[in-house]
């Protein structure tokens, strides 16, 4: 919070509307922020006569209590609507970083590595200079993925159901994170199938939370909670916004190539640590990061490396870094703090 700023994109819109919209009208839809006849910018879309977000509405859901104090307090809510979103995003950060810590001390002999491992986490990835600075999907996908890897490296009965619930909050809040549910929904079929039924259970909840937005709001119920398929590809071809995508998608240029070079460099780079940190679980007997970290890096990189946005980043990789925290810190505790050229 300490740089005064806020990170606004078009992407991050409807996120910072949603309270309000929900506050006054006490709906989802975006109706009362657009003129009728105009056309709508590209992070909304038109449904049943009603102006929807193109992006999952979690975000905003989220943003909520801070907007109900703000107007408990008697605050222009739209006037403030980047401070109250700055707010949410870097809350919602932070506490992703505790419970990191929290899931950290479950696999590391060594409880400096769970202090080290976490502040790298904090501090040293776009979790904090990304995620906390802007009110995008990933800082709730890394609070809800890192609360369902702690959850599941717990003991206790209620916490494997809990798991199963945050894991379905973040698919509802992003729908590709299912590469990371997936696999650890065939851990629990594999490893502790007594309790499959109520992990399953509560994962359901918010896939029937998410069906019926996609049906009230989308009128379809396999929307997803967002625009998909040919209306979401149908965004990188929009005037103005196609020149500034990634090249990869604009045909053969050396630009282009010299990208699809990189990427491809990058992406065989990184398979090639997830074998390594597959390993060092393995042998480390750490099952859940080595179940649910073995396939989802990769997918993720697959699937967002070579599409959206107009600059060279990871920010659509930023889900990756609860898993990736997790095996470098058991990497580092078995491996680095306890050899002797360390």
């Amino acid at each position: 919070m300490g740089n005064g700023r806020y990170t606004s994109a078009p992407d991050t819109t409807p996120s910072e509307l949603l309270p309000i919209s929900l506050l006054t009208e006490g709906n989802l839809d975006f109706d009362e922020f657009t003129r009728p006849g105009e056309p709508l910018p590209y992070f909304y879309a038109s449904r049943n006569d009603r102006v929807v977000s193109f992006y999952p509405v979690l975000p905003g859901l989220l943003n909520v209590p801070v907007h109900v104090l703000a107007k408990a307090h008697g605050l222009d809510l739209y006037r403030v609507r980047y401070a109250l979103a700055k707010t949410t995003a870097a809350t919602v950060v932070a506490l992703s970083v505790a419970f990191m810590f929290l899931a950290l001390t479950r696999v590391c002999t060594r409880r400096e590595t769970a202090v080290m491992m976490a502040l790298v986490y904090g501090f040293g990835t776009h979790s904090w200079s990304v995620a906390s600075q802007g009110l995008w999907q990933h800082g709730p996908s890394l609070l809800l993925l890192s609360i369902a890897v702690w959850l599941l490296l717990s003991p206790g009965r209620l916490c494997t159901p809990l798991a199963g619930l945050f894991l379905g909050l973040a698919v509802f809040n992003r729908p590709s994170n299912l590469v990371f549910a997936l696999p650890l929904a065939l851990y629990m079929a594999t490893q502790r199938r007594q309790m499959l039924g109520w992990f399953l259970a509560c994962a359901a909840g918010p896939a029937i939370a998410m069906a019926w937005y996609s049906h009230s709001y989308w009128v379809q119920s396999s929307r997803l909670g967002r625009a998909t398929g040919s209306m979401a590809r149908m965004v990188f071809t929009t005037p103005g916004f196609s020149r500034r995508s990634c090249p990869a998608s604009q045909g053969s240029s050396s630009a282009q190539q010299g990208l699809v070079r990189v990427h491809s460099c990058l992406h065989h780079r990184g398979a090639l640590v997830d074998c390594c940190a597959v390993a060092t679980a393995l042998r480390s007997g750490v099952a859940v990061p080595c179940v649910w970290g073995g396939a989802a890096p990769a997918a993720v990189r697959d699937m967002e490396c070579l599409v959206g946005g107009w600059s060279f980043g990871y920010r659509l990789l930023i889900e990756m870094l609860p898993v990736l925290t997790l095996f470098l810190a058991i990497a580092w505790d078995r491996w680095v703090s306890l050899a002797s050229w360390r």
